[in-house]
């Protein structure tokens, strides 16, 4: 997918959107998912980068977000959001679908 802001031009990106448990309240997220790991990518100027880990059951599927994951790691979640995720926080439902406006997310005006 091309993604237009100039910070993420040239990474290989899907949009994603995340429902994670935070102080028993579930929270919707919205962001990009790379399929690699996060030192691959430096820092991206206004972003927030953060760790998806996989279930154990080998199925693919997202389990929890944390600030760095070593085992089952996923891949990686770029996103405006600050979340405090020291602490693994489970991801309850999860979604590739492009979002209804990305154009928020990508900064570009349209001419």
């Amino acid at each position: 997918m091309e993604i237009r802001h100039p910070e993420l031009k040239g990474i290989d990106l899907d949009y994603l959107t995340i429902d994670i448990v935070v102080n028993g309240k579930v929270r919707e997220v919205k962001g990009y998912h790379y399929g690699g790991r996060r030192y691959d990518l430096g820092k991206i100027e206004g972003y927030n980068i953060y760790d998806l880990r996989e279930t154990d059951d080998g199925e693919c599927d997202i389990a929890s977000i944390k600030d760095f994951v070593l085992v089952n790691h996923y891949g990686t979640f770029i996103t405006k959001e600050v979340i405090d995720c020291a602490e693994e926080l489970p991801v309850t439902w999860w979604s590739f679908d492009p979002w209804e406006n990305p154009k928020y997310w990508d900064k570009v005006e349209e001419k």
